[in-house]
């Protein structure tokens, strides 16, 4: 009995360490993200490099306390139109995929157009936004729909594409209808590359809403980032910078989190 209880007793300390335990690989990511602060601050404090082009630590932490009562409305601004872009681009995007992928018909009709405008940079349509919206929030949700729609368009059919013809000859032979086998065979495989697509889209939806955020000028971490460069306050530019990299890490923390349950889930 002693030494069934003291087996126990190891394996539990043992499933306690393992928990507790960092990998190691992010204890060197930790000490990459120190050391580039520790060679920021010496470069800044020591004044190597110019107050004007690298402020120190300290320098952007004190701009951060006297802004930080109106900071968290430029975070949810930020936040709204990103979210909103990047959730109704990626939908339209896997739907659009998901449908030319079904029907030939539908690739023969659509796949001509996506062709002609996939090359086009959504940073070319920001005067045409301003243009045709102004200043309102419907230029801003314009351009983060255009850039990842086609970027959940385009890694969605080259998934489907990639699909195994076996996995389809198998469940046919298994008796599964076109439909059974595009929802249990099709679906499931191009999930790894749609998650692949999604995160993506995340750093696009982040820069787009930026560069929107940079022209209206209507609030928002981009409003903040160009204030900054316009009044020449290093200061204010480098915690804009930090905030929106902040932001950003959050979401895509987010989608692998969601991403992981779902694959487990399938």
């Amino acid at each position: 009995m002693v030494n069934v209880f003291s087996e126990r007793e190891q394996a539990g300390q043992t499933d306690r360490k393992t928990r507790f335990s960092i990998p190691w690989f992010h204890i060197i990511g930790i000490a990459a993200v120190l050391a580039v602060l520790a060679l920021w601050t010496l470069l800044s404090e020591l004044r190597v490099v110019q107050k004007i082009f690298l402020p120190s630590p300290r320098e952007v932490f004190y701009r951060f306390q006297q802004v930080k009562d109106g900071l968290g409305l430029d975070f949810l601004r930020t936040f709204f139109r990103m979210i909103v872009g990047l959730t109704i681009g990626c939908t339209a995007g896997i739907l659009a995929a998901l449908v030319m992928g079904w029907s030939k018909i539908a690739n023969a009709l659509t796949n001509p157009i996506i062709q002609i405008l996939k090359p086009i940079p959504p940073l070319v349509l920001a005067p045409f936004a301003l243009l045709w919206w102004g200043t309102g929030i419907q230029g801003i949700f314009f351009l983060i729909i255009f850039g990842c729609f086609f970027v959940m368009v385009i890694d969605g059919i080259e998934a489907i594409k990639n699909v195994p013809k076996i996995y389809r000859w198998a469940g046919a032979a298994l008796g599964e209808t076109r439909g059974g086998i595009y929802r249990r065979v099709v679906l499931p495989n191009i999930i790894p590359s749609v998650i692949g697509g999604l995160r993506v889209s995340v750093v696009m939806a982040f820069n787009l809403t930026t560069l929107a955020e940079f022209n209206v000028a209507s609030g928002g971490l981009g409003d903040i980032i160009i204030r900054g460069y316009r009044h020449l306050r290093t200061d204010i530019l480098f915690l804009g910078i930090i905030c929106v990299v902040a932001l950003a890490l959050v979401v895509d923390l987010l989608v692998v989190m969601t991403s992981r349950k779902l694959i487990k889930w399938m």
